[in-house]
């Protein structure tokens, strides 16, 4: 092809550099899909909501895009998912100021979640949201708000009807008799021929039948459990781990028999032959599950075969509820003056991985904190600590930090006005300016590379190439600008009288004694080894410890 004479000149990637202000918003793309939206037309797939929205950013002259966040198969019924739990981390730490989605049956289907983080949430942490397909835009008054809240009630509605069909669809099979939990019992599993039904499993029945003659005997069930342990029994997650049953990563939890899987077992007319279902139930889609009473359980009597007799159970009933009713005398005797438990559900037990318990015994006064599955795990080794001597301990690691905390506090404020780190300021904006410019003289040139190409001044191939190199140059340019931004944000709010992590700490300088407001605050969970050891987990260590750091290097 002749080439024509004309006086356009296309510069290598390598030297685009343009002018520009910086992106007033770090978008992050949010892309959801659940399982009952396989169905939709492919406009609703990860691809096509992706591929959408990555180009409603490009035509923003306000937007970079921060990152692209996907929920493959997660329900839009609640916020609970992992990409959006990562957004709203990258929000957390200023990484992102901007979430934008498709529509908002993408974003979630709950109304009142829903509502709550686009008209309360993101507007407290500076957020913009963006509805594309819905033009809503909270960045400006848009006619499409009050169609967002009708919106927002059918999708909302759509999930409450469809809650409603599965719930009773489930109570038919129930009162049918049939199965429909995702694991049997321990002592049964599932019928090959039929998914609804029980059969006994002849590795773990014998088990299952041996707890009840255990207990028949007036054993306790924290006793039932050491034994069961002691013989290496594997627990029924153990086992429901070990014969793949979890379609997920399963939990790490539950590696011993207690005296809880052990009350359940017993309780359960499952193993005389009935089958036992609807133990709990929701107020809500997405309400707080709830255990029912006993009278209450939907029992179908004779749906399968029986482990052990009907007289058997019944025995094991009445030796339960006796020893049941002593217990409740007791335990009601020594809650009576507990007091405050500051260190509730923090205290771990380094053996079992489990919350240690709090005990107070009024009559001598003494209050303690003991690992409550020593008595079932014959491994644990932590010996019960008493609650004063722990407090004291804490206290004095507490305040360790609050005076670092308040050291560093005045060294920040004084690397902050240096001129050192003034300049360093300084240059890293003019990096950011430059950067901008480079990023605007890029799409400049590669706006202006088809037309250069359809008037026949560049081949294909080199069009081709030099497509390419641009599109390259682009993403580095973006990336760097990025990191820029990032590095920028990190030394602004950490040279600071005001930086968070140091405050938390340094707020606290004048306590005399441990207070709720300072573990809850401070203190992720304490791991205690031993009354002459234990292990504090902080929170916000690694930040704390890195400006820390940084402020003795005086920002270098």
């Amino acid at each position: 092809m002749a080439r024509k004479s004309r006086k356009v000149q296309i510069l290598p990637a390598s030297e685009a550099v343009a002018v520009s202000t910086a992106a007033r918003y770090n978008a992050a793309v949010y892309v959801r899909l659940s399982v009952e939206d396989n169905n939709l037309d492919d406009g609703y797939s990860i691809e096509a909501q992706r591929d959408m929205l990555l180009g409603f950013i490009e035509v923003q002259e306000d937007m970079a895009l921060a990152d692209v966040y996907c929920d493959n198969g997660a329900t839009g019924s609640n916020f609970d998912r992992d990409g959006f739990n990562r957004i709203m981390d990258d929000i957390k730490g200023g990484k992102v100021n901007a979430v934008v989605v498709k529509d908002l049956s993408r974003f979630g289907r709950n109304y009142i979640e829903t509502s709550n983080y686009i008209e309360k949430i993101f507007p407290f942490m500076g957020v913009r949201f963006v509805s594309v397909n819905d033009g809503y835009d909270s960045e400006r008054d848009s006619a499409a708000d009050i169609m967002v809240t009708l919106r927002n009630i059918v999708n909302h509605a759509y999930v409450t009807d469809i809650s409603r069909k599965i719930k009773t669809m489930f109570t038919i099979k129930q009162n049918n008799g049939d199965f429909i939990g995702w694991s049997a019992p321990y002592g049964y599993r599932k019928s090959e021929k039929n998914n609804n039904r029980l059969v006994i499993d002849p590795e773990t029945a014998p088990i299952a039948r041996q707890i009840f003659e255990w207990k028949a005997e007036g054993i306790g069930m924290m006793a039932i459990a050491r034994r069961l342990n002691e013989m290496g029994i594997p627990s029924p997650r153990q086992r429901n781990i070990a014969m793949g049953r979890y379609k997920n990563t399963p939990p790490k939890d539950g590696q011993f028999w207690t005296d809880a899987t052990v009350s359940w077992i017993i309780k359960s007319p499952a193993y005389a032959g009935h089958m036992t279902q609807r133990k709990f139930t929701r107020n809500s889609v997405n309400g707080r599950q709830i255990q029912l009473p006993i009278d209450e359980w939907v029992v179908v009597r004779n749906t399968h075969e029986a482990i052990i007799s009907d007289e058997l159970w019944e025995t094991v009933q009445a030796v339960t509820k006796k020893h049941a009713n002593n217990f409740g005398v007791n335990r009601r005797k020594r809650n009576a003056n507990k007091g405050e438990n500051i260190l509730k559900g923090i205290l771990y037990c380094p053996c079992c991985k489990k919350a240690m318990q709090h005990k107070v015994d009024p009559k001598y006064n003494y209050r303690h904190y003991f690992c409550q599955m020593r008595r079932a795990n014959p491994n644990c080794t932590t010996e019960p600590i008493k609650e004063a001597e722990l407090l004291e301990a804490v206290f004095a690691a507490v305040e360790k930090k609050i005076t670092a905390a308040v050291d560093t506090q005045k060294l920040l404020v004084k690397v902050s006005g240096s001129k050192a780190h003034l300049d360093r300021l300084e240059s890293i904006r003019q990096s950011i300016r430059n950067a901008n410019m480079a990023i605007k003289r890029n799409a400049a040139l590669r706006g202006r590379l088809f037309d250069t190409f359809g008037d026949g001044l560049i081949t294909e191939a080199e069009f081709r190439q030099m497509k390419d190199d641009y599109t390259a140059e682009a993403e580095r340019l973006q990336s760097g600008l990025a990191e820029l931004n990032r590095e920028h944000a990190r030394l602004t709010s950490v040279f600071t009288k005001d930086n968070e992590r140091i405050a938390s700490f340094a707020k606290f300088k004048n306590q005399k004694a441990l207070t709720g407001d300072m573990v809850s605050e401070l203190i992720e969970k304490i791991i205690v080894h031993g009354a002459e050891r234990i292990e504090i987990v902080w929170r916000y260590e690694d930040e704390y410890n890195a400006v820390c750091e940084m402020a003795k290097a005086g920002g270098v």
